[in-house]
C-alpha cells in the first residue's frame, strides 16, 4: 500500500514538473523564436521617381541578408524562377542625396585659399521606403509599413569619400528599421496569415 502511495505521488510531481517546464519563459521565448511557417521573397523597386541602380541593388542586399539572418521567415527565396508562399515588397518611394558647401567654390578649387575650405561639405540623404507583405497566390496584403531613414554626414578630411561613408550609414539605419517593421511585427503577420 505504501509503496503505491509513494508511486502515485512520484506519477503527479512528475505531471507538475511538465507543467513548470511547459509554462516556463524559456519555453515561452523558444516558442516565439520560432520561424514564419512560410518562405519569402523580396522584390525592391523604384516608384515614380527612379535613381541609381546601385542604390537600389543596395537596399535588396541589406534586405535580402537582413532576412536570412534574422531567420524570421521559414525560408527565404533567392531563386526569381522559384515561388515563395509570401512577397515583401520595397517600394523606394523617395531618395534624395544634397551636398552641402561651408565655403565658396573659389576657395574649394583654389591653392591659396582656406586651406580647411575642402573640408566644408555636408552630404545628407533622406529615403523612404513602402514595404507590402503579401500571400504570393492571392495577391492579398497582410499588412503595409513604412521605413523613413534620414542621415547625413560632415566631411571629416579632404580625400574623404563623404558620400560613401553617408549612403552606408542610410543602409544601417534601412537594416535597423526593418528588425522593428519585418521581425518585430512577427505577431501581427502570423495573425493576419491565418485569420480566416
Amino acid at each position: 500500500m505504501m509503496k503505491m502511495h509513494v508511486e502515485t505521488t512520484a506519477f503527479f510531481l512528475g505531471i507538475i514538473m511538465l507543467c513548470v517546464l511547459a509554462c516556463s519563459p524559456s519555453m515561452a521565448k523558444s516558442r516565439k523564436d520560432e520561424p514564419i511557417p512560410a518562405s519569402i521573397k523580396l522584390l525592391v523597386i523604384y516608384g515614380k521617381d527612379k535613381n541609381r541602380e546601385s542604390y537600389r541593388s543596395d537596399i535588396f542586399n541589406v534586405l535580402d541578408n537582413y532576412l536570412m539572418r534574422s531567420q524570421c521567415f521559414e525560408k527565404v527565396v533567392t531563386d526569381e524562377q522559384q515561388k515563395a508562399d509570401l512577397i515583401l515588397e520595397a517600394i523606394i518611394d523617395e531618395l534624395t542625396m544634397m551636398r552641402e558647401y561651408g565655403a565658396s567654390l573659389g576657395d574649394i578649387l583654389s591653392e591659396y585659399g582656406d586651406p580647411d575650405a575642402k573640408t566644408r561639405l555636408t552630404v545628407s540623404y533622406r529615403l523612404r521606403i513602402q514595404l507590402f507583405l503579401r500571400k504570393a497566390e492571392k495577391q492579398e496584403d497582410l499588412f503595409a509599413e513604412r521605413i523613413d531613414v534620414n542621415e547625413f554626414r560632415n566631411k571629416m578630411y579632404p580625400s574623404e569619400d563623404t558620400e560613401k561613408y553617408a549612403w552606408e550609414s542610410v543602409l544601417a539605419g534601412v537594416e535597423r528599421e526593418a528588425e522593428k517593421k519585418i521581425c518585430g511585427k512577427k505577431g501581427k503577420i502570423m495573425k493576419a496569415m491565418f485569420k480566416k
